[in-house]
């Protein structure tokens, strides 16, 4: 049995690490200064050591110094486990085979790669762990357990010792970054914390679904503490509203805070976003083949507006990004108008829009023509003076590329024309439009093959009118097709499913459905003359990713009870 040694005096750090590493089958030691350190070491030699930077004795450097003065310790290799920043450590502890760093608060799934590069045969594998984990709870993210026991033990102990309000806040700062880090590792999208009577109870969004994940007394000021993250007042005014704020929470990964008063307390809702996950080439988006053809045919020309919808959170900044970085080429400038910034791409200069300044969408689009752009985003396009400005700028020799709310692809002209843009400049100047929803992938790890439900199939059918359900059938008949059923495993935390895929809806704009929009069609018949003229509908494109063994038949179900239950938009505009 491998043995770790934990060196670090803060003891919410030795908690969370030994509650991580016991259950897989470790033995943990642990020593809170240089002192108590080097009497462990003259009784056990560990196989492994994290080390924080700083440390009562001298930290690291005294701690390290003793290490290379002793044979039997020199070749231990070392985990210096610190919120200092790394080009620091590096002055005194350049990374080497033996030495390794790691920037706090815990990434579990680097903490494993760790592992295995200095532990080597000593690292125990999913299969090699003594003490199993439940089946729900994947190894990666062992830590959700762990850090309810640990807000849990926090509260205690600070409830019995009646620590003072900055004690307090100290250590809700050091569980908000436990939080915020075990979030990122799950790979939550949102952190939902909602304060009730007597409790506090946090929730993750993960793909697309809400999961309590623990909850906590009203007394530990965690919400207190993460308004002060986000240069909030750490207590709302006597008469409270809604408020925002932002901070980061490492390189490269932000948290945007929202926060709702309720009669109870505030409503926290964060937003995580990680930059470090980079921006996906469309490619990689989930784009059948034609569909991809078609949508770089569409970004090619030189002038227009590309439109894309979907709810929030459904992807569409992505998408516009994986855009911009299609277009990105040397000869081409490309500037962006966003609210708020969310990935900085090379040769792109964005710039946040400030309404209190007066840098609107539509003035910050006004001037921005005068910089000589060949490709314009903008965020969104919310109101009518924003898309008379865009539409202008089309019409001036511009790529627009922005988002805009609208249920399906044909719902984008219904939108433009609802905001008073003149159906003539719609069919004059539009020149795509995407709409797009994110559906679950099947975990690669448990799915397994199997023939669809016929009775999910029928279930379809009855959503779809019968030129959607010939071109179902079609689908379903060809040969070749990888339908999988999900089972539930370590790795998708029993779910059947792990991250997300986008389903779209293409519309090009042809000279059939230019004239459409010029005389005021319903969407109904926009939407009609588009499949007729090879655009899948969500339903389609969710049964051709079933088949493919991208999603399962049964994501597919729910794409189709979604779009039935959709607000009617058959109506004459």
């Amino acid at each position: 049995m491998a043995c770790i040694c934990l060196v670090d005096d803060d003891p919410l750090a030795i908690m969370l690490l030994k509650d991580w590493l016991e259950p897989l089958g470790y033995k943990v030691c642990a020593a809170g200064s240089a002192e108590t350190f080097v009497d462990l070491m003259s009784t056990t030699i560990p196989d492994l050591i994290i080390m924080d930077m700083q440390f009562p004795g001298g930290g690291a450097p005294a701690a390290m110094k003793v290490m290379q003065g002793r044979k039997e310790l020199a070749s231990i290799p070392v985990i210096l486990f610190t919120s200092m920043p790394t080009e620091q450590i590096n002055q005194w502890f350049p990374e080497s085979p033996l030495c390794r760093h790691h920037v706090k608060p815990i990434d579990f799934p680097r903490m494993e790669k760790l592992f295995e590069e200095l532990l080597q045969d000593k690292y125990l594998r999913p299969t090699e762990i003594s003490t199993p984990l439940p089946p729900h709870v994947p190894l990666s993210t062992a830590g959700p357990s762990a850090l309810a026991k640990l807000f849990e033990a926090e509260g205690t102990r600070l409830r019995k010792k009646n620590e003072t309000s900055d004690a307090k806040l100290a250590v809700a700062g050091r569980l908000a970054e436990q939080l915020l880090a075990d979030a990122v590792t799950a790979g939550a999208s949102d952190i939902h914390i909602e304060s009730f009577r007597d409790m506090v109870i946090v929730r993750y969004r993960i793909d697309g679904t809400l999961k309590d994940q623990l909850s906590y007394a009203k007394d530990l000021p965690l919400l207190a503490r993460l308004r002060i993250m986000a240069g909030l007042a750490p207590i709302a005014t006597a008469a409270p509203l809604p408020e925002e704020g932002s901070f980061d929470v490492s390189p490269g990964i932000r948290a945007r805070l929202a926060l709702y008063p309720s009669a109870c307390g505030d409503k926290i809702a964060i937003r995580i976003l990680n930059k470090n996950q980079g921006i996906l080439n469309l490619e990689a988006l989930g784009f059948l083949p034609d569909d991809l053809k078609r949508i770089r045919s569409i970004i090619s020309q030189p002038n227009g507006i590309f439109l894309v919808s979907g709810a929030t959170g459904s992807g569409k900044t992505t998408t516009l990004c994986s855009l911009m970085l299609e277009s990105n080429a040397a000869g081409t400038n490309i500037m962006t108008l966003e609210d708020p910034i969310e990935y900085q791409l090379p040769r792109v200069i964005h710039t946040q829009v400030n309404p209190k300044a007066g840098l609107t969408f539509a003035e910050g689009l006004r001037a921005m023509l005068r910089q000589d752009p060949n490709i314009i985003m903008v965020g969104e396009i919310r109101d009518k003076g924003t898309a008379e400005v865009a539409f202008q700028a089309a019409m001036t020799g511009h790529l627009i590329l922005s988002s805009i709310h609208a249920t399906d692809a044909s719902g984008v002209v219904a939108r433009l024309i609802g905001m008073g843009i003149d159906p003539y400049m719609i069919s004059t100047f539009l020149i795509g439009a995407l709409s797009q929803h994110l559906v679950r992938r099947v975990c690669p790890h448990c799915s397994r093959r199997s023939v669809p439900d016929p009775a999910v199939i029928a279930a379809i059918m009855k959503t779809v009118n019968q030129h959607v359900g010939r071109s179902i059938e079609t689908i379903l008949n060809t040969k070749g097709g990888r339908f999988l059923s999900p089972a539930g495993c370590e790795a998708c935390s029993g779910t059947g499913y792990k991250g997300r895929v986008g389903i779209y809806e293409l519309l090009s704009i042809n000279s059939a459905i230019s004239e459409l929009i010029f005389r005021k069609a319903s969407v109904n018949e926009l939407s009609t003359a588009a499949t007729k003229s090879g655009m899948k509908t969500f339903v389609i494109d969710a049964v051709t990713k079933a088949w493919g063994g991208w999603t399962t038949i049964q994501e597919a179900a729910q794409v189709a009870r979604w779009v039935a239950a959709g607000p009617e938009e058959s109506r004459r505009l």
